[in-house]
């Protein structure tokens, strides 16, 4: 739709004829795309009820991360749950017009979660933490604990434990997004990071649930016309989208 008007439909696509994050112009995501983060602590409330992700707090404890640490990982969980919750899991229609429908909606994405040397144990475990939470996610680090591998191959998750060469030549012959902890990676003519297909999540680690969640969702624009030369068509508003 090239005459897609602000907030009623959000203009993006989902293959080719989007290059790098390809969040919806004029959606509510945009912004998020093209900025960086720093983490802050999240005031977010809402229960974990994922016991996997539960499991893996316990873990963290037994590990002794200090205190500090532990209520970032127990504040960060809540965020998640929060933004699964109230955003990622709903679909919405801000304009709410008689005329036509314009909705809102997310799907899973492709996202790889990669998880490099230099990441430190508290954003590690952070970003595990959305893993489990999120479920049927590849994850590929140079490094885990075999109880936190039991644990995510347990709750159904895809572990690959490999070093930066062999991650990079499995992301060349299969392109896709990555949320990468543990820094930038280094870029040259020859790396995967370079393929334009390649959308890389390297931002700082952060509580925030509402833009840790991003990369693992695409947005889908819905724009149904709810009227026939201006009479209102009622099925259009009991449809389910």
């Amino acid at each position: 739709i090239t005459g897609a008007i602000v907030q009623r439909q959000p203009f993006g696509g989902w293959k080719r004829s989007s290059v790098g994050p390809s969040t919806k112009a004029g959606g509510p995501n945009y912004l998020l795309s093209l900025s960086n983060w720093k983490s802050s602590p999240s005031t977010a409330s809402a229960e974990i009820r994922n016991k996997s992700v539960n499991e893996l707090l316990a873990i963290a404890q037994l590990k002794d991360f200090s205190d500090t640490e532990m209520e970032s990982l127990v504040r960060a969980a809540k965020s998640d749950q929060a933004a699964l919750t109230d955003t990622f899991g709903n679909a919405t229609d801000p304009s709410n017009l008689d005329s036509e429908r314009n909705v809102l909606r997310y799907r899973r994405s492709d996202c790889v979660l990669r998880i490099q040397d230099t990441a430190g144990s508290q954003e590690t475990m952070r970003a595990l933490s959305i893993a489990l939470l999120l479920g049927n996610l590849d994850i590929s680090a140079f490094e885990l604990d075999k109880n936190v591998i039991s644990l995510l191959k347990k709750s159904g998750l895809r572990v690959a434990i490999e070093d930066q060469d062999v991650f990079e030549r499995r992301l060349a012959a299969s392109p896709r997004r990555v949320r990468l902890v543990g820094g930038a990676p280094q870029v040259d003519a020859d790396s995967a990071f370079s393929n334009c297909d390649v959308a890389v999540y390297n931002h700082e680690v952060t509580e925030s649930g509402r833009i840790e969640l991003l990369p693992y969702f695409k947005e889908q624009s819905v724009t149904v016309t709810g009227h026939r030369f201006g009479t209102p068509v009622q099925f259009v508003a009991e449809l389910r989208i």
